[in-house]
């Protein structure tokens, strides 16, 4: 009787590495799937961050009509906000369509528990110097009805009546527009 040989020694290292390939090729299927899935994951938990735009209103408030502004200044007063904001979440932008001038107030100058102003200082539209004012009335870090934004040139140049200009407060996390106003100047 002939004796039945047994699987050649040839032919084991064929099977070993086609199962080691078999096995690493699996492996990198799922890794690829686990990363998909938690970059996907991300993704959506990024979008599904509902960031939504508070929404306000200014009202013009002229020299005036409030004692204790410059005659070259225009006061814009909030109206009540849609939800809580802070100040430092907002962009205030001026425009008298030409050029245009910007203010990031910060929270912490407007905290305090009392009425309290913050100058974000002189900025340039055209040849008009605009010095902006922020007052926080109740001084709680936040805008809130009745505070204000103060908008001063100097006595020699001050918005014309002539001209249109344009505020606008944005809300820096999404961009969106919280409240806008046009407006003419007084000269």
């Amino acid at each position: 009787m002939k004796e039945q040989e047994g699987p050649s020694t040839i032919d084991e290292p064929k099977r070993t590495s086609r199962k080691t390939l078999k096995v690493a090729a699996v492996s990198a299927i799922i890794v690829a799937l686990v990363i998909s899935a938690i970059i996907a994951s991300i993704a959506i938990g990024r979008s599904s961050t509902n960031v939504t735009t508070p929404k306000s209103d200014l009202s013009l408030v002229h020299a005036d009509q409030f004692n204790t502004v410059p005659p070259y200044s225009i006061m814009l007063k909030f109206g009540g906000f849609s939800r809580y904001v802070n100040w430092s979440d907002m962009k205030i932008l001026l425009s008298d369509g030409d050029h245009s001038v910007s203010w990031l107030p910060p929270t912490i100058g407007l905290s305090g528990g009392s009425t309290v102003s913050y100058l974000c200082g002189h900025e340039s539209l055209g040849s008009l110097s605009v010095l902006c004012n922020i007052t926080d009335i109740i001084g709680n870090g936040q805008p809130n009805s009745g505070d204000t934004i103060t908008l001063t040139t100097n006595a020699d140049a001050t918005f014309l009546a002539s001209h249109v200009y344009d505020a606008r407060v944005i809300y820096i996390p999404d961009g969106g527009l919280i409240c806008s106003l046009s407006f003419n100047g007084t000269d």
